[in-house]
């Protein structure tokens, strides 16, 4: 049976009496002003099966009789005004499929007991107060296929037991407090497309072992402290549409390898310390519309080839380099100058192609 009161204008508390539809499987009461607490009654319902209170206005904790229906296989709390931690029975739900309880403020650490839910496919965790580290114990869940836990306050280190979670492909991990390094056995995750860490507090060097992950699509490690070249073994990456390594502190020259990314469309590279000439197996990529190269300190002499600035035929349209650089570059669009005094860059211009 389904209780479908989906997108309405319901106001009000959800009613105790609730226990008494004790048949429910689903329970889809989503987008409604619904407020006050969760009830407790909800669990006991022993057959429901979904359970869907987004973006209402309850307020309160989770109740912990939640972990009491067994049988429950998706979970939707996203966009509520609730407080508090995870209630350790809801890790007792090994029959969940999907958590999702984005934006709900809860606090707190995982649980070490998340690697109970082995059924889990999808487990969202976004913009909460989540702190500690992530458990080793996330590694047990071999059938997880997205993992979402970005704009929290969890820290410590990446576990390397993600490498078991070998059908994942979206990684959310931005705007957290790790102090660590991106773990090499990470590269056993072969189905992963997208992976978002920036502004991660991650450091080191970029593992050369990352080019295994030749379905990723989308790489976002900017605003991070990571250092030490751009190997070239990126090349065998070439399903990679947006490679986003700004605001590091990485160096070396770029490897000509970068012009094998053949499905690359975004190249976001400024605020580190590159040096060196732009390679000319740029003009190989031609989907790239977006390329950020100021801020670095690349050779002013051929500083964009002019073959690369012939990609503007192709799609090329974002060219951004250092107002230093630009007499050699007769397709940029904008150029950025730093300032005298510290050093750092106090504002781009757009400027007209030659």
């Amino acid at each position: 049976e389904v209780l479908a009161l989906f997108n309405n204008k319901i106001t009000g508390p959800i009613p105790k009496e609730i226990k008494n539809l004790s048949s429910i499987n689903i329970m889809k009461l989503y987008s409604n002003y619904l407020s006050s607490s969760i009830p407790t009654e909800l669990g006991l319902l022993a057959n429901l099966t979904r359970l869907d209170l987004d973006v209402n206005k309850l307020s309160g904790t989770i109740p912990s009789e939640l972990g009491n229906c067994s049988k429950l296989e998706f979970l939707w709390l996203n966009e509520n005004n609730l407080h508090g931690t995870i209630p350790e029975e809801l890790y007792r739900l090994t029959s969940l499929q999907k958590l999702y309880l984005n934006k709900i403020q809860v606090s707190g650490t995982i649980s070490k007991s998340i690697g109970n839910m082995m059924n889990l496919s999808f487990l969202s965790l976004t913009e909460n107060q989540l702190n500690g580290t992530i458990p080793t114990t996330i590694g047990r869940l071999i059938k997880l296929r997205g993992l979402q836990l970005n704009k929290n306050d969890l820290t410590g280190s990446l576990p390397s037991e993600m490498r078991h979670l070998a059908d994942l492909q979206l990684l959310y991990l931005s705007d957290n407090k790790f102090r660590t390094e991106i773990p090499t056995e990470w590269s056993e995750m072969m189905n992963l497309t997208a992976m978002w860490m920036s502004n991660a507090n991650i450091s080191g060097t970029l593992p050369s072992t990352l080019s295994n992950l030749t379905k990723l699509q989308y790489l976002y490690l900017n605003g991070n402290s990571i250092n030490g070249t751009l190997p070239a073994d990126i090349g065998r990456m070439t399903n990679l549409a947006s490679l986003y390594l700004y605001d590091n502190e990485m160096t070396g020259q770029l490897p000509s390898a970068l012009g094998n990314l053949s499905s690359l469309r975004e190249l976001v590279l400024n605020g580190n310390h590159f040096y060196g000439t732009i390679p000319k197996s740029f003009q190989k990529l031609t989907n790239l519309v977006t390329l950020f190269l100021f801020h670095n300190n690349f050779t002013d002499t051929g500083y964009v080839p002019k073959s690369i600035c012939d990609q503007k035929a192709y799609g090329l349209r974002n060219i951004w380099v250092d107002c230093l650089g630009r007499s050699n570059c007769s397709c940029c669009t904008a150029c950025c100058t730093p300032s005298e005094t510290t050093g750092t860059f106090d504002g781009c211009y757009y400027i007209k192609s030659t």
